[in-house]
């Protein structure tokens, strides 16, 4: 279980409100912030990585939250200037006390 001093960064987490496309064939999709909340933001090391490699994309960060229902795979979190794409969620125990988010640093 989460403890509350563990919840060390200032997270949101968006979902894309809209995708449109230009004249050109160009995408252009406008995130929304639907959730901001206190999260243990985890970079994960090459070890990790590795063993992630084997299930999905590799994944670079573990992100832990108080259990929050809706959030999705392919929303992404944005932590200061950081962006992270989700891969995928586990409510842990199936409690519905805590969310780990396994994610991939983004430089868009």
């Amino acid at each position: 279980m989460l403890k509350a001093g563990e919840l060390t960064q200032r997270i949101s987490f968006q979902r894309d409100d809209s995708t449109t496309v230009d004249d050109y064939g160009q995408i252009t999709r406008n995130w929304g912030t639907y959730y901001t909340t206190w999260g243990s933001v985890r970079p994960l090391s090459g070890r990790e990585q590795e063993q992630g490699m084997a299930r999905q994309a590799s994944i670079s960060h573990r992100v832990r939250v108080r259990y929050k229902d809706g959030i999705l795979h392919g929303d992404r979190i944005l932590m200061g200037s950081r962006t992270l794409e989700i891969v995928s969620t586990r409510n842990i125990d199936e409690g519905s006390w805590e969310l780990e988010i396994d994610a991939i640093e983004r430089g868009d």
